[in-house]
This record gives structure tokens, sequence and C-alpha cells, in this order.
């Protein structure tokens, strides 16, 4: 079962990925990770960062193995990171820069009768 949810996961991965670098110049691309995991392993939270005429572009995306969608999309003029603390098994708290300006911040995420709430705070200093 592990095998196939890793399998599942990678997969997902692999996709999104794709579709972000085929609509992304992709000299810019910085990278993809997977930053954070649901207490029972079951869904992640996927950074996407690249740059473009001097601004770092982030998206976190949520994977619940099959597909998943995207969640908060932030521009900065320095390369930053969020930070994702899981509060329980369906539901995140996610710090963010203060300089950040928020392109895209959805409150919950919905996929296959699965959903995932999420809280925001801008904390320049926790991250």
């Amino acid at each position: 079962m592990k095998s196939q949810n890793f399998l599942k996961k990678n997969v997902s991965l692999l996709l999104f990925a794709l579709i972000i670098a085929c609509s992304a110049n992709k000299d810019n691309a910085l990278g993809n990770k997977m930053i954070s995991s649901s207490p029972n392993e079951e869904v992640t939270i996927n950074e996407y960062t690249y740059k473009e005429d001097g601004i770092y572009h982030l998206a976190l995306y949520v994977d619940f193995g099959l597909g998943g969608a995207g969640l908060f999309d932030i521009e900065t003029t320095t390369a930053r990171t969020c930070k994702v603390i899981w509060t329980s098994e369906d539901s995140i708290k996610i710090m963010y820069p203060s300089d950040a300006k928020i392109i895209r911040k959805e409150d919950k995420v919905y996929y296959l009768g699965r959903t995932i709430v999420a809280e925001y705070e801008q904390d320049l200093d926790k991250i």
C-alpha cells in the first residue's frame, strides 16, 4: 500500500511540475519540492518557485495522490518560502513573508471527496 501511495504522489508531482514547466519560462524555474505531508501521509503540500523579471513567484499546490489543486500563490522581490503546519488531518496553517504580494489565497481546496482547510498568518520572523 505504501508503494502505491509513493507512486501516486510522485506521478502527481511530476505531472504538476510538467504543467508548470510548460507554462513558465524553463530558464527561470528555481525548484519544485514537497514541503509538508499530512499526519497520515495521504496529502502533501508542494511548492513551486520561479523567477521572472526580478520577481520571485511561489505557488503552493495540494496533492491528494491522484491529483490536486492550487492553494496559495505569492510574489516577492527576494527568494522566500512559506511554512506549512498541519493542525489536523484536514487543516493546515500557512505562514508567509510579510512582504509578499498575494496572487491567490484559497480558504479550502476540495478534491475527490476530501477538503483541506487553510488558515494564513503573515509573519516574516517565523519563516
